[in-house]
C-alpha cells in the first residue's frame, strides 16, 4: 500500500509483491476505506490522473526553487508518447475486483448533428454499452481518446477527450452517451489566433488507459476555424 501525493516509482521491486494499492493522502477515515478495499467489501475503481514512468530519466526537469516553469506540448503522458516510451502504469490505469464487457464505440451521425461550421458550440456524441460480469457491485471508468490526423502539424498521438464513471450491479447493463465538444478536437492556430479543426480522418478510441489498444471508430472532419 503506497501513500503519497504524486507518482511513486516502483519498477525496481513491484514484481516482488502480489499487488499495489495507491492510497494517496486519505484523511482520518483512510484506514477504514483501506480495510474495506483490502477485505473485499468495496471494489477499487480509481484511475491514475497521470502516467508513472519506469525510470526517473523519463521525467521532465524539475527545479523546486524555480520562480517560473514553462512546459511545452510534451509533458505528462503525452511526453512518453512523444518519446516512444511505455509507462510502468499509464495515464488512466486502474484495476478492479470485477470485470466489464464494453461494446465498440458508435458515433452519432443522426439528423440532429447538423453541419459543422464556425461560431457554433457543437459536439459529437459517442454511444457505448457496458455490462457488468462480476459478482459484486463495482464501478467502471469509460475513457474516450482522440487520435487526430496530425498532418498539418505535430500533435499528441492520443488525448483524453471524454470519460464517464458508471456504477453497476452484477449482471446489469447500461448504455451511455459520451459527449465531446468540437473544441476538444481542435488545435490552436497561432496565425489566426484561435482554434481550428484539422481536416481529415480522426479516430475515437474507447480504452481502459492511454496505452490500451482499445476499440475505435473513425470519422472525417472538415477543416473549420472555430474561433477563440
Amino acid at each position: 500500500v503506497l501513500m503519497g501525493g504524486g507518482a511513486i516509482l516502483t519498477s525496481e521491486w513491484d514484481q516482488l509483491v502480489g499487488g499495489l494499492l495507491l492510497l494517496w493522502y486519505p484523511g482520518e477515515q483512510g484506514g477504514h476505506a483501506l480495510a474495506d478495499v483490502l477485505f473485499g467489501l468495496v471494489s477499487p475503481s480509481g484511475r491514475l490522473p497521470f502516467a508513472i514512468p519506469r525510470s526517473e530519466a523519463s521525467l521532465p526537469p524539475f527545479e523546486p526553487r524555480a520562480e517560473r516553469v514553462r512546459y511545452d506540448l510534451w509533458h505528462g503522458y503525452r511526453q512518453l508518447q512523444h518519446q516512444g516510451e511505455s509507462a510502468a502504469y499509464p495515464f488512466g490505469f486502474g484495476l478492479s475486483y470485477s470485470c466489464f464487457d464494453i461494446s465498440p464505440p458508435e458515433l452519432d451521425v443522426g439528423p440532429d448533428a447538423g453541419p459543422i461550421s464556425s461560431g457554433e458550440q457543437q459536439q459529437l456524441v459517442v454511444g457505448v454499452k457496458v455490462g457488468h460480469g462480476g459478482g459484486m457491485p463495482a464501478a467502471e471508468v469509460l475513457q474516450l481518446y482522440l487520435e487526430p490526423p496530425g498532418l498539418q502539424l505535430e500533435r499528441p498521438k492520443r488525448t483524453l477527450v471524454a470519460f464517464a464513471r458508471v456504477h453497476l450491479k452484477p449482471g446489469e447493463q447500461r448504455r451511455l452517451a459520451l459527449t465531446v465538444p468540437l473544441r476538444r478536437l481542435a488545435f490552436f492556430d497561432s496565425g489566426r489566433d484561435g482554434f481550428a479543426l484539422e481536416p481529415g480522418l480522426h479516430r475515437f478510441v474507447l480504452a481502459r488507459h492511454s496505452e490500451d489498444v482499445g476499440q475505435a471508430c473513425a470519422f472525417s472532419l472538415p477543416g473549420v476555424f472555430l474561433g477563440r
